[in-house]
This record gives C-alpha cells, structure tokens and sequence, in this order.
C-alpha cells in the first residue's frame, strides 16, 4: 500500500477490502498490523471436482471459448458446489 499526498492510501491490486482493522485516532506504524486486507478478485483462481463422464463435455465447452459458472454455498455457507 502506498501512502498518497492527500493521505489517501492507494492498493497495488485491485479486489474487494474486507473489514477495516484500524481506527480514527489509532496509532499505526510501518510493518504493523494490517490495515485491511484486500482480495483479489480478476482474476481469480477456482478448483473443483467433476465427475469423469462429464469431462469430456466440459472440454468440448472450453474449446469453444469461455464456460458460464453458477457456484452455489451449501447450507452452511461455506463450500460452494
């Protein structure tokens, strides 16, 4: 992160910040805690599992250009599937 004249702070990537972890009026020093974390989101790196009877389609797919993607959470929240 990069300081800014106007005291801004300025990422080097692009991506979405996750929750704030200093305060007006904290004191903040080089090599410290973070003051955000960001998550690079473009591009973004995804694994899954596929059932060996569908590869074949899904690399046909592929061949073709870009595959549409619906990742959906389980109950809990937290794998997609």
């Amino acid at each position: 992160m990069n300081l800014t004249p106007k005291g801004e702070i300025d990422a080097p990537i692009a991506g979405r910040s996750g929750a704030i972890a200093v305060y007006p009026g904290s004191l903040v020093q080089p090599n410290g805690a973070a003051l955000v974390n960001i998550t690079q989101i473009d591009p973004i790196n995804v694994s899954f599992t596929l059932p060996e009877n569908e590869l074949a389609a899904l690399q046909q797919a592929r061949a073709k250009g870009k595959v549409a993607v619906n990742a959906v959470p389980d109950a809990a929240g937290q794998k997609a599937r």
